[in-house]
């Protein structure tokens, strides 16, 4: 068995935050991943609905592709079981049909240079759901060839489908893969695994969730992105005329529980605390929606100061979020002064330095508080400022 790990390629995604990680599997066995395949997932058992009029990359209008000629599902309609049923029952299906799952090639037809996706499908979940863990099972048993990959773009709803945001581009294998490019003893099997880089949810309360399956292959067992030139969504050209071959999806799991997350728990760790802080300042210059506290379309300081006075209910200078700025947000200040910090350590601009800029910002926050501050601490802080200004 064969494993791999590739981080997510997201438009907004940045090497700081935390990102959909695809890890995947191969075998040479189509039945070796059965064992992990879900019975009791948020989709179980769950008719996706083929999509049409959706608008595409290049603005063009896309749809789904239907199946290839030799899945039952193009003759019969597309609730066959080898059709939509095939992506949510828990089963890689081989045994009742070898096309269980086969989608159609030459997505946008013979002359289309730019990627288009074979099927579009979307699920509608029971009640609002945190996403723990996304799998995509592919395989051919028939042959062990390209049609094992997977190249697919993920976007997920939290307002019932009203407006869709992307969780990710992930191709199963680095791109030029060849599978039994000797005709011997190749994977028959491919198994992705899609989770949180940082061990957090994928998502919180997740609505609905949308799959785009495209092309991997060129017929000769090569693992191709589906796009001419340069890919929009990685900014890589892998040299190689665009995948028209369609891969063979038997499952896709989608593991999670009921519920909407924790408010302001931007790291998805179960916690709200100077980490969430940081995930913003690490955002800053990028577009996620997450992070743009504000809805400016940017983000930046702005939302890192909104998110600390109206989210958290704090004040800028309050080191350890104990809803007042005192001395002992002074003091972590100064034990990290002309250092490398975050919020905790007296990083109060995002800029991931502590430096006079941060101090300032103490300063003009210095004894507000939710409580009732000692009388002291005016004198007191005088005293670090000046230190702190001879050292500087």
């Amino acid at each position: 068995m064969l494993r791999n790990a590739l981080l997510a390629c997201c438009l907004a995604a940045t090497p700081a935050l935390a990102v959909p990680m695809a890890t995947t599997s191969h075998d040479t066995s189509a039945f070796a991943f059965d064992a992990q395949l879900a019975t009791d997932d948020l989709i179980a058992g769950k008719i996706g609905t083929e999509l049409s009029d959706i608008e595409g990359l290049d603005g063009t209008t896309w749809s789904d592709n239907g199946w290839h000629p030799v899945n039952l599902a193009s003759t019969f309609g597309s609730e066959w079981s080898s059709g939509l049923p095939a992506f949510t029952d828990g089963t890689n299906g081989v045994g009742s049909d070898p096309f269980y799952g086969l989608l159609n090639d030459y997505p946008g037809g013979e002359e289309a240079t730019t990627g288009v996706p074979t099927k579009l499908v979307q699920f509608d979940l029971d009640e609002p759901s945190i996403i723990n863990q996304i799998n995509i099972l592919t395989g051919n048993n028939n042959n062990a060839d390209g049609r094992v990959f997977s190249t697919t773009m993920i976007f997920y709803s939290t307002d019932d489908g009203a407006s869709f945001e992307q969780l990710g581009y992930f191709e199963s294998d680095p791109l030029g893969t060849l599978n039994n490019a000797t005709g011997d003893n190749g994977w028959k099997s491919t198994f992705v695994e899609i989770t949180d880089s940082e061990q957090g949810p994928l998502a919180s309360g997740v609505t609905n969730l949308r799959f785009d399956f495209y092309a991997v292959d060129n017929t000769q067992g090569q693992y191709r992105d589906p796009f001419e030139g340069e890919n929009p969504y990685t900014g890589i050209d892998d040299e190689l005329n665009r995948a028209v071959v369609a891969p063979l999806v038997w499952e896709i799991d989608v593991i999670g529980e009921p519920g909407v997350g924790i408010p302001n728990d931007l790291n998805g760790d179960g916690v709200v605390d100077a980490a969430d802080i940081d995930t913003i300042a690490a955002g800053f210059g990028t577009t996620d929606p997450k992070l743009d506290i504000d809805g400016s379309g940017l983000v930046d300081v702005d939302d890192l100061n909104e998110f600390v006075t109206v989210n958290l209910g704090t004040f800028l200078g309050d080191a350890n979020l104990d809803e007042s700025v005192n001395l002992l947000d002074l003091s972590s200040l100064a034990s990290n002064f002309d250092a490398a910090g975050g919020w905790a350590d007296g990083d109060f601009n995002g800029d991931a330095g502590v430096n006079l800029l941060d101090l300032s910002i103490l300063a003009a926050n210095f004894e507000n508080s939710n409580s009732v501050p000692e009388p002291a601490a005016v004198a007191l802080l005088a005293l670090g400022l000046a230190g702190m200004t001879r050292r500087a």
